[in-house]
């Protein structure tokens, strides 16, 4: 316990420093499955988060405009109360609107690494495998996913109550984190949706080759635009038309800028990249759908959703965020034992895939942010926890 303290102090004052300085002492004490470093690795990402610089087409951007022209007419615009919530506790104590970055990372990176240990420290046995998997959660999202402050809470809060749901069977605490998620972005409705859809017509298929089929017919006309085109209209509408409310924009999720037109406003690279990153997901998605039973709740679930996911495959906003969801949760269920029991091969093609697919997006992403992590990180001489500390007591 000394020696344990001893390491997280020592981690602490690093962060204090500079956090790249403290990052390969992290990264060393890594393989002693320390779970304090829950805490640290988040506090990492989150003074990341503080001095990042976002560029004016970036979320956060504009989330640092509406921090600083707030007013309270303003509360509901994004139609959730987190951003709102937080703008105005961080205006009250007069904070500078880095704290949105800042809030908004650690806890993107506290319930993923939360999620992480906990399906691997008691489980995995080998140290290295353990590092392995929890890099592999820690790169399972965009290094800048931060940047949209909304969207990424929502997300992981709803990622976390799924995963009490079926992987904790604590039903409270789950419906809890879902609500929580949905009021951080609107766009999660659409995932409570989707889930209690699963819930009350889909859970109790046994039969395998329904799943399977299900799967097939999922990927067979998502490969057609024209049909899912309607398919969503009218899904979304009825999404709205449910609520009361416009929760879901049709137009730019499905035809616009969040949809199928994203493309239009791409080069070259960035539409390869799209294509490699469109066809691993469908790899990965196939693959973990189709090589095992359908056994457990968590597992069939991931199929329901790995079948809605290749439905909406041309739609680039909606395929991207149903990915993201369904990413994580495959990873939850290929760090449990009783999982990969005697189904260690099929694992490792999933594993190798999504490895694949984080290292590709890692590096496409620190070519294209390169300037940006410079202006942010480089060319800022104190980008130090200490800093962080001392603005949040100054102000």
């Amino acid at each position: 316990m000394k020696l344990e303290n001893k390491e997280k102090s020592k981690e602490l004052l690093l962060l204090g420093i500079h956090p790249f300085l403290a990052l390969p002492y992290m990264l060393k004490n890594l393989k002693k499955r320390r779970e304090y470093q829950i805490i640290t690795f988040s506090l990492f990402f989150a003074i990341l988060g503080y001095f990042f610089v976002p560029p004016k087409n970036y979320d956060l951007y504009q989330r640092f405009e509406y921090y600083t022209k707030y007013t309270p007419s303003m509360f509901m615009k994004y139609n959730d109360f987190y951003l709102g919530t937080l703008t105005v506790i961080g205006r009250t104590l007069g904070l500078k609107e880095n704290i949105l970055g800042f809030i908004s990372s650690f806890i993107l990176y506290y319930y993923l690494l939360k999620i992480g240990y906990e399906t691997t420290a008691r489980k995995i046995k080998s140290n290295k495998k353990y590092v392995i998997y929890m890099i592999m959660y820690t790169l399972s999202v965009p290094l800048v996913f931060f940047n949209g402050v909304r969207y990424p809470v929502g997300f992981i809060l709803y990622v976390y109550g799924i995963y009490n749901y079926y992987y904790k069977n604590e039903r409270k605490k789950a419906y809890t984190y879902m609500i929580l998620g949905a009021l951080a972005h609107y766009s999660i409705y659409l995932f409570i949706f989707l889930f209690l859809i699963f819930e009350f017509i889909f859970s109790k298929i046994r039969d395998p080759y329904i799943w399977k089929g299900l799967v097939l017919l999922g990927f067979v006309i998502g490969s057609s635009p024209g049909i899912m085109t309607s398919i969503i209209v009218g899904l979304g509408n009825f999404i709205n038309f449910a609520i009361g409310h416009e929760v879901f924009s049709v137009t730019d999720y499905v035809t616009g800028d969040w949809g199928t037109g994203q493309y239009a406003h791409m080069d070259f690279i960035e539409v390869s990249k799209q294509i490699i990153m469109l066809y691993s997901f469908k790899l990965i998605f196939l693959l973990h759908s189709l090589l095992r039973k359908p056994e457990t709740s968590l597992y069939k679930y991931t199929i329901f959703l790995s079948a809605v996911t290749l439905l909406v495959a041309p739609f680039f906003t909606l395929f991207e965020r149903l990915s993201k969801v369904l990413i994580i949760l495959i990873l939850i269920l290929n760090t449990n034992e009783s999982f990969l029991e005697k189904k260690v091969q099929k694992t490792n093609v999933i594993l190798s895939a999504m490895i694949f697919l984080f290292t590709f997006i890692i590096l496409f992403e620190i070519k294209e942010e390169t300037g940006i992590f410079i202006t942010s990180y480089i060319a800022n001489p104190i980008t130090s926890g200490f800093r962080v500390l001392a603005e949040l007591i100054v102000n």
